[in-house]
């Protein structure tokens, strides 16, 4: 049995393991405090419900997955559920129990989809919970009893969730601050012209950008290239202890080129598992200078030195969009903006120009 001392501390480690080993722990925690038959967390955003995970739950849930869309939309179409999420998403309703929202809505709670479709065919008498509105989600820990054991949750449960819920609220604003440090991450990652994958500890990639799907494709999963991100990762999970550090970088031949391979252990502050490794591929087939080194010396933008340092690696417009992902008038559109910049009338001068940055010319 949980005391309330130990739901505050599940509650306030979301990163002690996984978001998802938090969920699971806090639902079971919260059940177990109060004395519940079942426990339910669930996740969504306006208009996509995202998951649901649940400990113990009675026979006749089928129907959650239609009435979490209905309470996921951004007007449901019930009105007592509108009702519901109105309050719930303007804050007047971070913590309900059976009595509460029958109250709130007037003795008619047994008249929505949520009782009449799921808690009853499963039941189920009297629910309980905590609600979390975030910026990236809308989050719900929520309790049940079966309709045999005759429990009414009162006002000790209520007063419970009271002192609950901002521990929950807490936890569920880490938990949005690193859902958006994730977005970021990979936008970040699938922005750069470097082959960039996050491998999780057992080896499987969790993602991989379009640079380095397009690396791959042209050589296949066997080739060297997939071949030196296995090597570097093993190299890392056999290494010194595992801390957000870069770990050197090692040099792979392949067939479109020479890369360097470099691999760092990310913060958990990212959302993502523990001891993610960000491995990096970057082309350095000529030993042109770096991206960001054009970018300064001839105040380009971003894509606009990426696209000088790949002109000054003598490739073609086509080739350098099949490279970058883009169709090959938007290409034309940079290779221009890039002569206006660099104030050349040639591919050769840029090539000149470019090859020139580390002996001053």
């Amino acid at each position: 049995m949980s005391t309330l001392e130990q739901v505050f501390s599940v509650f306030l480690s979301p990163f002690a393991s996984s978001i998802e080993d938090w969920r699971d722990r806090s639902s079971t925690a919260f059940k177990e405090l109060l004395g519940a038959d079942y426990s339910m967390y669930s996740e969504y955003t306006i208009g996509q419900m995202a998951f649901q995970v649940a400990d113990a739950p009675p026979a006749g849930m089928e129907r959650m997955e239609a009435i979490g869309a209905e309470m996921a939309s951004a007007e449901p179409t019930h009105p007592l559920v509108h009702r519901l999420m109105t309050l719930e998403r303007t804050g007047q309703l971070p913590v309900y129990t059976t009595p509460l929202l029958n109250s709130v809505l007037e003795g008619q709670f047994a008249e929505t989809p949520f009782y009449r479709d799921i808690m009853q065919p499963a039941g189920m008498e009297h629910i309980a919970g905590l609600v979390s509105v975030g910026g990236t989600a809308t989050r719900r820990l929520t309790v049940g009893w079966h309709r045999k054991r005759r429990i009414t949750p009162g006002a000790r449960v209520l007063g419970t969730l009271r002192l609950l819920h901002p521990a929950f609220e807490a936890a569920c604003g880490l938990i949005d601050q690193a859902e958006l440090a994730r977005r970021a991450l990979l936008t970040t990652i699938d922005e750069s012209t470097d082959g960039m994958t996050l491998i999780v500890p057992d080896g499987t990639a969790l993602h991989r950008n379009p640079a380095l799907r397009r690396m791959i494709a042209l050589e296949g999963e066997s080739g060297a290239l997939q071949e030196a991100i296995l090597a570097i990762t093993e190299r890392r999970t056999q290494g010194a202890e595992l801390t957000p550090n870069p770990t050197g970088e090692t040099h792979v031949c392949a067939a479109h080129g020479r890369f360097t391979v470099k691999a760092c252990v990310l913060a958990t502050t990212f959302g993502i598992p523990p001891n993610t490794m960000l491995v990096t591929l970057t082309d350095v087939s000529e030993d042109l200078p770096l991206v960001g080194e054009i970018q300064r010396t001839f105040a380009l933008t971003r894509r606009q030195a990426e696209v000088a340092r790949m002109l000054a690696g003598r490739l073609s417009d086509a080739e350098i969009a099949a490279r970058l992902g883009l169709s090959w008038h938007t290409v034309r559109s940079h290779v221009d903006r890039v002569f206006s910049a660099m104030r050349v009338r040639s591919r050769q001068e840029i090539v000149e120009r470019v090859r020139g940055i580390d002996s001053g010319h």
